[in-house]
C-alpha cells in the first residue's frame, strides 16, 4: 500500500551534508562558563538600566531603530574598509562578547548601501527586539566600560599563556578572545573533571588540526586563575 504521507523533495546537497552547529545549551549556569566564547562579567549597568527602564506599554508595540544603525567598537577591518572600492564587502560586527550581551542575540552587519539594501529585503522588518535595541545602544554608550573589559581579558590571556609557557604546555593563543590547550592526558578526560569543579571548558576532540585541544575562553584574571588551580591540579603540574 502506498504511503499516503506527502513526499518532499530533498534539500540541496550543501544542506542535506550539512552538519548542524552542537551548542552547549543546558546546566551552564552557576558555573564558570570558559566554553563559549562568552563575556563572563555581563554587560554595563547601564545596559541593565536601560532594559528595566522600558515602560510596559512598549511591550506591546513594534521597536524603533533610529540611531542604532549608525552605531560597535572595537577592531575592525571597519576603519580600512572602502565600500566604494569594494562593493562586495560585508564587515559583520556583535555585540555578544565585548558588551556581553550575547543573550539578546544582537549583530550589525554594515557595507556597500547596495549590499544592505539587498540584505534588508531578506530580513523581517522587525527582527531586532525592542530589549536588544534598547541594550545595543546602551551599550555603544558606554565605551569606557567594554574598553576596560577588554583590558581585563588582555592582561588575563597574557597571565594564562605565561604559566602555559612556563609549564611547557602545547597551547595556540593567537587572536580572539579564547585559546586551545592540548592537556596531556586527553581532552575530554580533563573536560570532565573541570567540570566536577564547575568550571566548564569545551573539547575539540575529533575536530581536524585542532584533535586533542580544548578551547578555553578567556575570563578575568582571577577567573584564569582559579581555572589555572583546576587544570594544572589534574595535569599533575606543580
Amino acid at each position: 500500500m502506498p504511503d499516503p504521507r506527502p513526499q518532499f523533495p530533498p534539500a540541496r546537497s550543501e544542506v542535506e551534508q550539512l552538519q548542524s552547529y552542537s551548542a552547549p545549551l543546558e546546566g551552564r549556569r552557576g558555573m564558570l562558563r570558559l566554553d563559549f566564547n562568552e563575556n563572563s562579567v555581563g554587560p554595563s549597568p547601564k545596559v541593565v538600566e536601560a532594559i528595566r527602564s522600558i515602560p510596559a506599554e512598549h511591550y506591546a508595540i513594534y521597536p524603533e531603530y533610529d540611531g542604532l544603525r549608525e552605531a560597535f567598537t572595537g577592531d575592525s577591518v571597519l576603519p580600512q574598509a572602502d565600500f566604494s572600492q569594494t562593493p562586495n564587502l560585508v564587515v559583520l560586527r556583535s555585540l555578544s562578547k565585548t558588551a556581553g550581551i550575547a543573550g539578546l542575540r544582537l549583530g550589525i552587519a554594515l557595507g556597500s548601501a547596495a549590499v544592505v539594501d539587498r540584505i534588508s529585503r531578506v530580513t523581517g522588518p522587525y527582527d531586532i527586539n525592542s530589549f536588544a535595541v534598547m541594550a545595543g545602544m546602551a551599550a555603544l554608550q558606554d565605551q569606557a566600560y567594554v574598553d576596560d573589559y577588554v583590558q581585563e581579558v588582555l592582561k588575563a590571556k597574557a597571565w594564562l599563556v605565561n604559566k602555559l609557557i612556563k609549564h611547557q604546555v602545547r597551547h595556540h593563543s593567537a587572536g580572539g578572545n579564547y585559546l586551545l590547550i592540548w592537556p596531556s592526558q586527553g581532552a575530554a578526560s580533563c573536560e570532565a573533571a573541570l567540570r566536577q569543579e564547575e568550571i566548564l571548558v569545551r573539547s575539540m576532540a575529533g575536530k581536524p588540526l585542532i584533535d586533542g585541544s580544548l578551547r578555553v575562553s578567556i575570563g578575568t584574571t582571577k577567573q584564569m586563575k582559579r581555572f589555572w588551580k583546576a587544570f594544572s591540579a589534574q595535569q599533575g603540574l606543580s
